[in-house]
């Protein structure tokens, strides 16, 4: 019995152990099953990647959409000529689609290109004045400054050799002294509708002045000198400025066309410069004209007003019995010819597009 129970416990002991080692295969197997299916699973990203980048790079294929990269569309190219005589040899099958006001307009194809023309009229128009001319005004000045006549010598006017002025400065007199004269001037057209393409203005100057001695009426330049030969302590020296305003007719706006301020008139030399003969003064440039015209005429398109004068810097030099005489200073002829150019509306509110028929 006591063997019988040996073997017994024996059998029973291998069955115990094959029960147990099955489980541990059946895991071994799962493992297995999942390893194969991520590499066949990675396997496959990796050649769906590597023909997507040679489809790109071939410019074969283009994705549409980024949730399926997988899904590639191809591309066929096509080469041809939409628009027959695209560059304008002839007005064949070419037409204009305008839209807005157009009735200023010219449209034609010519010489290779689609040509849109703005049409308007141009004119002339000079204005030319003298010491004679009407509706000449003297004015008075913002800076309430003293006139010519207000000294026992002194005086100013118009005739035929310009507009004028004269005195002669006592010492300890107010130094600033000045005088000016207004015009309105209209155009012919209305300026709303036209450029103005060119312009000048040109003024003539002259004067006349008592050189030396300081003591005695002569102007006070730098260097000059006093009786026995002693040096005048003057700054800037006396001076007179010509000059020309132009402006709208409520001077809202006011520009300076031309200044002349002089700077040798009245040294006592030797030579003594005394005279001031026939000079011509005009504007920087014709551009900067234009521009002073133009804004003057934006308040209103058909007026602009002329101002013009002179200016006196009397220096008190210091010297006891200091005088001036300025015996006579002239701005005679002012010329403004303009040329204009324009139409029925100077921006042209429209939508241009050129379009071909097709045939």
């Amino acid at each position: 019995m006591g063997l019988r129970s040996k073997e017994q416990s024996k059998t029973v002991k291998q069955k115990s152990t094959s029960l147990h080692s099955k489980p541990k295969l059946s895991k071994e197997l799962i493992i297995i099953f999942f390893i194969i299916c991520g590499l066949l699973i990675f396997s496959q990203i990796i050649l769906s990647d590597n023909s997507t980048l040679k489809a790109q790079k071939n410019n074969e294929y283009i994705i549409l959409s980024q949730e399926n990269p997988s899904e590639l569309y191809k591309i066929e190219r096509h080469q041809d000529q939409l628009i027959k005589n695209s560059n304008f040899d002839t007005g064949v099958n070419w037409t204009s689609n305008l839209q807005g006001d157009f009735s200023d307009m010219d449209i034609n194809v010519n010489n290779g290109y689609a040509n849109y023309i703005i049409l308007g009229g141009s004119g002339n128009q000079i204005f030319n004045e003298d010491g004679t001319s009407s509706n000449w005004t003297r004015i008075d000045n913002d800076d309430g400054l003293v006139l010519p006549d207000s000294f026992a010598t002194g005086d100013y006017g118009m005739d035929e050799t310009g507009w004028y002025s004269y005195f002669i400065w006592p010492d300890n007199a107010p130094q600033s002294v000045k005088v000016q004269w207004r015009k309105n001037f209209t155009m012919n057209v209305n300026m709303s509708d036209y450029y103005i393409t060119s312009a000048s203005l040109t003024a003539w100057i002259n004067g006349s002045v008592q050189a030396s001695p300081v003591n005695g009426g002569g102007i006070d330049r730098p260097g000059d000198t006093a009786s026995g030969g002693t040096t005048v302590q003057i700054a800037t020296g006396d001076f007179v400025r010509y000059f020309m305003l132009i402006s709208d007719l409520d001077r809202n706006r006011e520009f300076t066309a031309i200044q002349y301020q002089t700077y040798d008139l009245g040294k006592d030399g030797p030579p003594a410069i005394t005279q001031l003969n026939d000079t011509a003064v005009m504007p920087i440039n014709e551009e900067t004209l234009i521009f002073y015209l133009e804004q003057a005429l934006q308040y209103d398109y058909q007026n602009f007003a002329i101002t013009l004068g002179m200016y006196y810097w009397c220096e008190d030099s210091g010297h006891p019995g200091d005088s001036d005489n300025w015996q006579m200073i002239i701005i005679k002829n002012p010329v403004i010819p303009l040329h204009t150019s324009g139409g029925d509306n100077k921006i042209v509110s429209s939508l241009m597009i050129m379009e071909r028929i097709q045939s």
